[in-house]
């Protein structure tokens, strides 16, 4: 597991975004270890882009970045660096793909919105410029009981789990999702395994986990 750090810009926040972007994240599969709205001063922003200092663009990047609250999040998943890198998109959102944060909100050259670290190096290292010890969180996910196991709530691609189900439940999975009965999450095209909960689709998952999805079993014991 990694922890990375995202930063919503101030255009974020001022195009009241923020919201909008959390559920990219979320929606992915990660978790929110830490989150705060905050302003950033000279000093955390000359420590935070130390890196860039002889670079011509250094002094304007810092006036912005100070001139507006900023929320920043620590983040935490497996691969959780490059995966937010991948949804944030390409370094300005006239470039970005459709799909990712910046191309789907943003057209500016100069404004990107989202800062996310670039190395899990850099994520150890800018956590804790904005980030206590004591404000990283730690919690489990909620569990659902379903046939005698226990199954933590979670994200799993529409088509993934079509593929992957027994072959003998395929059909009425794939019934449910064109009835729009199992509806995918957002612009992701992922369900969320809660939502399956009262369905008939349910019944053929019970028996057999879909292998290489991301619906997990817990450790827990039957109770």
């Amino acid at each position: 597991m990694e922890t990375t750090l995202v930063l919503l810009k101030p255009d974020s926040v001022q195009r009241r975004l923020i919201g909008a972007i959390l559920q990219r994240f979320e929606n992915k599969g990660l978790k929110i270890r830490g989150m705060k709205l905050m302003q950033i001063s000279n000093e955390l922003a000359a420590k935070h882009y130390a890196e860039h200092k002889e670079r011509p663009f250094y002094q304007g990047l810092v006036d912005f970045m100070t001139s507006r609250p900023v929320v920043a999040l620590a983040i935490t998943g497996p691969k959780a660096v490059s995966v937010v890198r991948k949804l944030m998109g390409a370094t300005f959102g006239f470039n970005a793909e459709p799909g990712t944060i910046r191309g789907d909100f943003g057209v500016s050259n100069q404004f990107n919105l989202v800062h996310g670290s670039d190395s899990p190096e850099s994520a150890e290292r800018e956590v804790a410029l904005f980030f206590n010890s004591d404000e990283l969180l730690t919690y489990p996910r909620p569990e659902v009981k379903t046939g005698g196991r226990f199954f933590l709530f979670d994200c799993i691609p529409a088509w993934l789990l079509t593929r992957c189900a027994p072959e003998d439940c395929r059909a009425s999975l794939r019934s449910g999702l064109a009835r729009q009965r199992l509806r995918p999450v957002g612009h992701s095209g992922h369900l969320r395994f809660a939502s399956l909960r009262g369905h008939p689709e349910l019944e053929c998952l019970r028996q057999q986990r879909p292998r290489g999805s991301s619906v997990h079993r817990s450790r827990g014991q039957r109770k």
